[in-house]
């Protein structure tokens, strides 16, 4: 779920030989924390790594795709090729950190709304229509918050890097 005041935008650049940052980002708990990532001054953003294509293949100082990796020093994040040297602006779910009593807790309100009536109306148990009305619809509004594209999707069905993998504007492409 992708609440906009536990969102920040971060700027880093890749470093040529692992693909990763040359600065950590520990802030980032897990590579679904990541929402998007630009190649930093385009709107071109950087896709996570389709299956049909083998990583190892890829060449270039150019970022092309993302995906998970397990070191969390990085922000559990590992760009190919690991030979780019791009910068790249990506925004990422933050984490609060420990809670106390004064803190705030941002909730979607649709959701708080629908789950509370639904809780209600369960517990009650006059109105069993009613109660599976606001479940649906609550259930519908989470599906709604927590989806998200999987970016596996690539352009180019013969998944040569060589070729154009994201399409821009009117008939520009990189």
């Amino acid at each position: 779920m992708w609440v906009k005041e536990y969102l920040e935008w971060f700027t880093r650049t890749l470093d040529g030989t692992n693909g990763h940052f040359t600065v950590q980002l520990t802030t980032i708990r897990e590579f679904d924390d990541i929402r998007v990532v630009f190649v930093d001054g385009t709107e071109r953003q950087v896709l996570e790594l389709p299956d049909e294509i083998n990583p190892n293949n890829l060449v270039g100082t150019s970022v092309l795709y993302r995906e998970a990796d397990t070191d969390d020093n990085y922000g559990r994040v590992v760009f190919w090729p690991k030979t780019a040297t791009t910068i790249v602006d990506l925004q990422a779910r933050i984490h609060p950190g420990e809670l106390t009593a004064d803190d705030s807790v941002y909730v979607d309100k649709l959701a708080l709304k629908f789950g509370t009536i639904w809780q209600v109306l369960e517990v009650d148990g006059d109105n069993p229509n009613a109660a599976a009305m606001y479940q649906s619809l609550f259930e519908a509004r989470i599906k709604q918050l927590t989806k998200k594209g999987s970016g596996k999707i690539p352009l180019n069905g013969r998944s040569d890097p060589a070729w154009p993998t994201q399409w821009f504007g009117e008939g520009t492409y990189d």
